[in-house]
């Protein structure tokens, strides 16, 4: 794949990755409405939850690991956050010793 392809697909996996969070981050805030107007009906409300926040953990991955961030580096704490949500409830680990910034 030629170099052009690359930053192409990066760029498209980019703005995917841009186009989906808003509307996560929608459904995220309606509940966080519902739960406050203090009548969350029953456990929907917790699925619909647990599934935006899945969704959201997925979406900031992807956003690192298929979309193109040029010369922009990626702190550990970033890192060890995104891979917690989406790994912390799993049956799967990741163990990475990680101490300076990724690019």
């Amino acid at each position: 794949m030629s170099i052009m392809n690359t930053n192409l697909a990066a760029l498209i996996g980019s703005r995917i990755c841009h186009d989906l969070i808003s509307p996560i981050g929608a459904i995220n805030n309606g509940l966080e409405l519902l739960n406050m107007s203090g009548d969350p009906s029953g456990p929907e409300i917790g699925l619909i939850g647990e599934s935006v926040d899945n969704a959201s953990a997925r979406i900031r991955f992807f956003r690192i690991a298929f979309g193109a961030a040029g010369d922009q580096m990626v702190g550990p704490t970033e890192l060890h956050s995104i891979l917690r949500d989406l790994y912390g409830t799993g049956r799967l680990a990741v163990e990475w010793c990680l101490t300076e910034p990724v690019q």
